[in-house]
Protein backbone atom coordinates (compact mmCIF):
# COMPACT_ATOMS: atom_id res chain seq x y z
CA UNK A 1 0.00 0.00 0.00
CA UNK A 2 3.00 2.35 0.57
CA UNK A 3 4.28 1.80 -2.88
CA UNK A 4 0.68 2.70 -4.07
CA UNK A 5 0.59 5.76 -1.99
CA UNK A 6 4.43 6.82 -3.58
CA UNK A 7 3.10 6.30 -6.91
CA UNK A 8 0.09 8.47 -6.70
CA UNK A 9 2.04 11.10 -5.04
CA UNK A 10 4.75 11.36 -7.60
CA UNK A 11 1.75 11.02 -10.65
CA UNK A 12 0.27 14.22 -9.00
CA UNK A 13 3.17 15.95 -8.36
CA UNK A 14 4.49 15.72 -12.12
CA UNK A 15 1.31 17.06 -13.02
CA UNK A 16 1.49 19.70 -11.11
CA UNK A 17 4.78 20.61 -12.14
CA UNK A 18 3.25 20.26 -15.42
CA UNK A 19 0.43 22.77 -15.22
CA UNK A 20 2.93 25.08 -13.70
CA UNK A 21 5.19 24.77 -16.58
CA UNK A 22 2.71 25.26 -19.56
CA UNK A 23 1.21 28.63 -17.44
CA UNK A 24 5.16 30.00 -17.05
CA UNK A 25 5.07 29.41 -20.80
CA UNK A 26 2.11 31.25 -21.49
CA UNK A 27 2.89 34.21 -19.27
CA UNK A 28 6.51 34.51 -20.90
CA UNK A 29 4.38 34.53 -24.39
CA UNK A 30 2.16 37.00 -23.55
CA UNK A 31 4.61 39.45 -21.93
CA UNK A 32 6.88 39.32 -24.75
CA UNK A 33 3.95 40.29 -27.07
CA UNK A 34 3.52 43.04 -24.81
CA UNK A 35 6.74 44.05 -24.95
CA UNK A 36 7.29 44.01 -28.62
CA UNK A 37 4.24 46.08 -29.10
CA UNK A 38 5.81 48.81 -27.06
CA UNK A 39 9.23 49.01 -27.99
CA UNK A 40 7.57 49.51 -31.41
CA UNK A 41 5.50 51.98 -30.58
CA UNK A 42 8.37 53.89 -28.35
CA UNK A 43 10.83 54.12 -31.72
CA UNK A 44 7.96 55.49 -33.26
CA UNK A 45 7.83 58.54 -30.89
CA UNK A 46 11.35 58.97 -30.72
CA UNK A 47 12.84 61.44 -32.65
CA UNK A 48 15.89 60.17 -32.03
CA UNK A 49 15.40 56.57 -33.37
CA UNK A 50 13.95 58.24 -36.08
CA UNK A 51 17.31 60.22 -36.75
CA UNK A 52 18.97 57.22 -36.78
CA UNK A 53 16.86 55.16 -38.96
CA UNK A 54 17.09 58.16 -41.23
CA UNK A 55 21.22 57.96 -40.81
CA UNK A 56 21.79 54.70 -41.49
CA UNK A 57 19.70 54.46 -44.77
CA UNK A 58 20.98 57.12 -46.32
CA UNK A 59 22.51 56.60 -49.94
CA UNK A 60 26.20 57.30 -49.80
CA UNK A 61 26.19 60.28 -51.78
CA UNK A 62 23.84 62.73 -53.43
CA UNK A 63 24.11 64.68 -56.49
CA UNK A 64 23.91 68.20 -56.06
CA UNK A 65 22.64 70.37 -59.16
CA UNK A 66 23.23 73.87 -58.91
CA UNK A 67 23.67 77.16 -60.83
CA UNK A 68 26.43 75.63 -63.36
CA UNK A 69 24.52 72.68 -64.19
CA UNK A 70 21.68 74.83 -65.01
CA UNK A 71 23.99 77.70 -66.77
CA UNK A 72 24.53 79.93 -63.69
CA UNK A 73 27.55 80.53 -61.81
CA UNK A 74 30.18 77.93 -62.15
CA UNK A 75 31.95 78.25 -58.61
CA UNK A 76 28.58 77.77 -57.06
CA UNK A 77 28.20 74.32 -58.49
CA UNK A 78 32.03 73.70 -57.25
CA UNK A 79 31.30 74.21 -54.17
CA UNK A 80 28.50 72.13 -54.07
CA UNK A 81 30.58 69.26 -55.28
CA UNK A 82 33.31 69.88 -52.54
CA UNK A 83 30.67 69.82 -50.06
CA UNK A 84 29.63 66.59 -50.98
CA UNK A 85 32.81 64.55 -51.54
CA UNK A 86 33.30 66.25 -48.13
CA UNK A 87 30.50 64.84 -46.35
CA UNK A 88 30.71 61.98 -48.46
CA UNK A 89 34.70 61.06 -47.18
CA UNK A 90 33.24 61.28 -43.53
CA UNK A 91 30.42 59.31 -44.01
CA UNK A 92 33.17 57.03 -45.33
CA UNK A 93 36.13 57.15 -42.75
CA UNK A 94 33.44 56.72 -40.26
CA UNK A 95 32.09 54.05 -41.56
CA UNK A 96 34.84 52.01 -42.64
CA UNK A 97 38.19 53.87 -42.16
CA UNK A 98 37.53 54.52 -38.31
CA UNK A 99 38.22 51.74 -36.47
CA UNK A 100 42.44 51.64 -38.17
CA UNK A 101 42.88 55.18 -38.64
CA UNK A 102 41.07 56.17 -35.56
CA UNK A 103 42.96 54.40 -33.16
CA UNK A 104 46.38 53.61 -35.21
CA UNK A 105 45.53 49.47 -35.87
CA UNK A 106 47.48 47.49 -37.68
CA UNK A 107 50.24 50.39 -38.01
CA UNK A 108 47.78 52.97 -39.78
CA UNK A 109 48.63 56.57 -39.56
CA UNK A 110 45.85 58.13 -37.37
CA UNK A 111 43.70 61.05 -38.53
CA UNK A 112 45.08 64.03 -37.40
CA UNK A 113 48.96 62.79 -36.94
CA UNK A 114 50.91 65.26 -39.01
CA UNK A 115 54.05 63.61 -39.18
CA UNK A 116 53.47 60.43 -40.26
CA UNK A 117 50.51 61.62 -43.15
CA UNK A 118 52.98 64.37 -44.32
CA UNK A 119 56.06 61.26 -44.68
CA UNK A 120 52.81 59.12 -46.86
CA UNK A 121 52.04 62.28 -48.26
CA UNK A 122 55.79 62.87 -49.66
CA UNK A 123 54.66 59.72 -52.33
CA UNK A 124 52.01 61.51 -53.97
CA UNK A 125 48.35 61.69 -53.81
CA UNK A 126 48.36 58.85 -57.01
CA UNK A 127 50.20 56.75 -54.89
CA UNK A 128 48.28 57.13 -51.80
CA UNK A 129 44.83 56.70 -54.02
CA UNK A 130 46.39 53.51 -55.26
CA UNK A 131 47.14 51.98 -51.92
CA UNK A 132 44.05 53.03 -50.43
CA UNK A 133 42.03 51.22 -53.50
CA UNK A 134 44.06 47.85 -53.95
CA UNK A 135 45.57 47.32 -50.47
CA UNK A 136 49.27 48.04 -49.08
CA UNK A 137 51.85 45.72 -47.03
CA UNK A 138 54.26 48.30 -45.45
CA UNK A 139 56.83 48.43 -42.95
CA UNK A 140 54.57 49.71 -40.25
CA UNK A 141 51.69 47.53 -40.92
CA UNK A 142 48.81 46.70 -43.79
CA UNK A 143 46.37 48.26 -45.62
CA UNK A 144 43.68 45.90 -46.21
CA UNK A 145 42.03 46.83 -50.39
CA UNK A 146 39.30 49.47 -49.42
CA UNK A 147 40.13 48.95 -45.99
CA UNK A 148 38.65 45.79 -46.09
CA UNK A 149 35.40 47.10 -47.47
CA UNK A 150 35.02 45.94 -50.86
CA UNK A 151 31.65 47.20 -51.19
CA UNK A 152 32.84 51.22 -51.15
CA UNK A 153 33.44 52.39 -54.94
CA UNK A 154 36.61 53.98 -55.64
CA UNK A 155 35.21 57.32 -54.98
CA UNK A 156 34.47 56.80 -51.61
CA UNK A 157 37.49 55.46 -50.59
CA UNK A 158 39.18 58.62 -52.42
CA UNK A 159 36.49 60.96 -50.70
CA UNK A 160 37.64 59.27 -47.29
CA UNK A 161 41.54 59.28 -47.95
CA UNK A 162 40.73 63.28 -48.77
CA UNK A 163 39.08 63.56 -46.07
CA UNK A 164 42.09 62.19 -43.94
CA UNK A 165 44.99 64.53 -45.34
CA UNK A 166 42.42 67.28 -44.74
CA UNK A 167 41.93 66.59 -41.27
CA UNK A 168 45.78 65.82 -40.96
CA UNK A 169 47.34 68.86 -42.04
Amino acid sequence: MSQDHDKQFFNTFGIVIAILVAITIVILIIASGIAAKNVDADNRRNPYAQAQVVERIQPPAQVAVTGAAMGGDASGAAVAVAASDNDVGQRTYQQACFACHGTGAAGAPRVGDVADWAARSEQGREILIRHSIEGYMGSKGYMPPKGGQTQLSDEAVIAALDYMLDNSK
